[in-house]
C-alpha cells in the first residue's frame, strides 16, 4: 500500500533545521538565536526610525513576557542593548542598540545572506518563485499572513530574510 509523504513532516524538519542552523551561525558571535532575531529585528526598526518595545519582541516572536525579560536582560547585560524610558510613561521602556549590537547585527545579517544564498543556490529562479508561492500559500491557508513577520520593517528594504 501507498503511503504518501507528509508535507507538513517536511516543512517542519526543514524549519527546525534551519533554526539549528542560525542558531550555529549566531553562536559564532557570542549570542544565541533567540538574541540574534532579536538583534536583528532592533537593527532594521533602527533603521527606519520605529521605536520597539518589551511588548512588541512578545507579539513579534510569539514568546512569554518572561522569556522576553530573559533574553533583554542578557543583551542588556552583554551590551548590545540598552533600555531607555520614555517620557510620559516611566514603565515604558524603549530598546535600543548599542555599538556592539549594530555591529554584531551586521555580522549576523552577512552571515545569514550567506546561509540563504547557499539555500537558494539549490534551485533555479523560477523553482525559488514557485516555492516561495507555495509557502506563503501554506501560510496563509494556516491562518499566517503571506508575508514574512516584520513586514513592516521591510517595507523599504528590497530583500526579505531571516531576521
Amino acid at each position: 500500500m501507498y503511503q504518501r509523504e507528509h508535507i507538513g513532516q517536511w516543512i517542519n524538519m526543514v524549519s527546525y533545521q534551519i533554526k539549528r542552523s542560525i542558531d550555529e551561525i549566531a553562536q559564532k558571535y557570542g549570542i544565541t538565536g533567540m538574541q540574534s532575531r532579536i538583534i536583528c529585528h532592533l537593527a532594521h526598526a533602527e533603521q527606519i526610525g520605529q521605536d520597539v518595545y518589551h511588548r512588541d519582541i512578545e507579539k513579534l516572536f510569539g514568546i512569554r513576557r518572561s522569556s522576553v525579560t530573559s533574553v533583554v536582560s542578557h543583551l542588556e547585560q552583554n551590551g548590545y542593548i540598552t533600555r531607555q524610558a520614555v517620557s510620559g510613561d516611566a514603565r515604558l521602556k524603549r530598546l535600543v542598540l548599542t555599538e556592539k549590537g549594530r555591529v554584531v547585527s551586521q555580522q549576523m545579517a552577512h552571515a545569514i545572506d550567506e546561509f540563504d544564498n547557499s539555500i537558494s543556490d539549490c534551485f533555479t529562479p523560477e523553482a525559488e518563485a514557485q516555492l516561495l508561492t507555495m509557502l506563503k500559500t501554506i501560510s496563509q491557508m494556516l491562518g499566517g499572513s503571506s508575508t514574512h513577520s516584520c513586514h513592516k520593517l521591510h517595507e523599504k528594504k528590497e530583500d526579505d530574510t531571516l531576521c
